[in-house]
């Protein structure tokens, strides 16, 4: 019983990360009252909670040494404050996984 608790705690600080990123989100948009429509806010925030769990996810699976995961909330936090778009521009720059210009036009 013990060591199945112990095998799903990384998951469970995953989902708690997901959730504060969904609050910190959620307070946010109310605090910049952008979007206007409520619906819109829970979305986004439903989005950034999401965001933020596969993000930890991924980060504790490729990079063991550097993140582990009860990192997962703080990060989450970070997350949620900074928005789930420019997390995710900031990581394609520092990968090189963003198009240039000029595949973009020949894409149109």
């Amino acid at each position: 019983m013990n060591n199945v608790f112990l095998s799903s705690l990384p998951y469970l600080n995953f989902i708690g990360g997901g959730v504060v990123c969904f609050i910190t989100s959620l307070l946010l948009a109310k605090y910049f009252n952008s979007p206007k429509e409520k619906n819109r806010r829970y979305s986004y925030a439903a989005i950034s909670g999401i965001g933020a769990m596969a993000i930890c996810w991924l980060v504790w699976r490729h990079f063991p040494d550097s993140f582990d995961y009860y990192d997962a909330i703080p990060l989450s936090v970070l997350i949620g404050l900074f928005g789930i778009g420019r997390i995710l521009n900031l990581i394609a720059k520092r990968y090189g996984l963003e198009q240039s210009e000029r595949s973009n036009e020949k894409n149109l």
